[in-house]
């Protein structure tokens, strides 16, 4: 998620947009149907009357370059002071991914969100500097099974994950690792995740490990680690983790969400 693109007085707390229906046409075309969610808060001291969300998600059939012309529109009203409230509904996207003859992806469709019209009881303390600025996110394919969020371990140990279909970075931290936010990239595999993570002493990297992530019951995981430090010593674990909200790595621009999957833990 990127921030901006709406009036300072409103907050964007989540912006989620997923691919449930999928669909490929005869011209090397993937299309789909699915969820559009967001969050919104009234950061202002007075009543927000109404607001006219527009998310631009996917592509007319006919269309296959440039930005999304698909326009789902969402209408907000009586919006306490400090209210956050949760906006979804299921849409069209039309046309998410174009291939090449190749079956290579070329072009893949994003989302994006805007504020066209909000109107408040009466002026709030804010301006309205950042109203043309877009937030965005990528439309992937639903994942049925979601790793994504804040969880915490009985013995402290911190866990961070954002999630993009069936892979997932993020850090661990705490508990048997080091305090410092060590990066980790996972990949879907069976029944859950696995990959690698690096422990971090400052800027130095001190050891590197393997995780394997399995979900143990509702906002539950049970996560085997592996560690081997520069000296040769290994050890390792089991940790039992309970989902205890949101990842904080959503509220960081969606340019260091993607550089978040492409480096190397």
């Amino acid at each position: 998620m990127q921030k901006g693109g709406l009036p300072e007085a409103i907050g964007l707390a989540d912006f989620h947009v997923c691919a449930r229906e999928i669909r490929y046409g005869l011209t090397n075309k993937k299309m789909g149907k699915g969820p559009i969610r967001f969050e919104i808060v009234n950061r202002s001291p007075v009543l927000l009357k109404e607001a006219t969300f527009t998310i631009l998600a996917g592509h007319d059939t006919l269309t296959i370059m440039g930005e999304p012309d698909k326009f789902h529109r969402f209408v907000v009203r009586n919006m306490k002071p400090g209210e956050c409230r949760r906006i979804e509904r299921d849409v069209d996207f039309g046309v998410i991914m174009v291939y090449s003859t190749g079956g290579l992806p070329m072009y893949q469709r994003g989302a994006k969100i805007l504020c066209e019209r909000v109107r408040f009881e009466r002026s709030p303390v804010f301006q309205w500097e950042k109203a043309q600025k877009k937030c965005s996110t990528t439309i992937n394919d639903c994942p049925d099974l979601s790793i994504e969020g804040f969880w915490v371990a009985t013995d402290g140990a911190r866990l961070d994950i954002i999630q993009q279909g069936e892979m997932a970075a993020g850090s661990i931290s705490e508990g048997p690792f080091s305090s410092f936010p060590n990066p980790l990239k996972l990949k879907r595999e069976g029944a859950g995740f696995s990959g690698s993570f690096s422990m971090r002493a400052g800027r130095e990297i001190s050891a590197s490990g393997a995780l394997t992530l399995t979900p143990s019951g509702e906002d539950r995981l049970t996560v085997k680690w592996t560690l081997k430090d520069t000296s040769g010593t290994t050890r390792g674990g089991d940790l039992e983790f309970i989902r205890r909200g949101k990842s904080s790595l959503r509220q960081r621009s969606t340019l260091y969400q993607d550089e978040m999957f492409k480096m190397q833990p």
